[in-house]
């Protein structure tokens, strides 16, 4: 799956170029998802409601939490790409999904959105840049 988000999306991406490709890309259904070909923490989630890629994350507290709920989301509004977010207390949950006739379809634009919110985990002083730089060399 990440060599089908590598060829057909992040081929020398700059960083200010992020934004217009993210929200331009409409992303290609992915089928046969499991949960071993995922990015780090993720896991496929299917439901009456259609299917999502999902992420659970705990923090030592509230104010951790809410500091990287502020710095995902924001990073994600930047991006112009909108997943359902759940917090409690000192808990996250992301769920990545595109949605077509009001059913949740995971795409491969979710598996970009996957590989960016772990990059951003990962490295949240350099935030998008670092996930941009981390791309250019797959």
């Amino acid at each position: 799956m990440e060599q089908i988000v590598r060829k057909s999306l992040l081929r020398n991406i700059k960083l200010a170029e992020l934004p217009t490709v993210l929200a331009g890309y409409k992303g290609t259904p992915l089928t046969g998802i499991k949960d071993s070909n995922l990015p780090k923490g993720f896991k496929f989630v299917a439901s009456a409601q259609g299917e999502t890629l999902r992420r659970e994350m705990q923090f030592n507290d509230f104010k951790e939490a809410f500091r990287y709920f502020n710095l995902l989301t924001s990073t994600f509004s930047s991006l112009k790409y909108y997943p359902t977010v759940f917090n409690v207390y000192n808990r996250l949950v992301f769920d990545l999904a595109t949605t077509h006739d009001n059913k949740a379809t995971v795409t491969t634009k979710d598996l970009f959105a996957a590989h960016i919110l772990n990059e951003i985990l990962e490295h949240p002083q350099e935030g998008l840049k670092s996930a941009a730089d981390k791309f250019n060399q797959l």
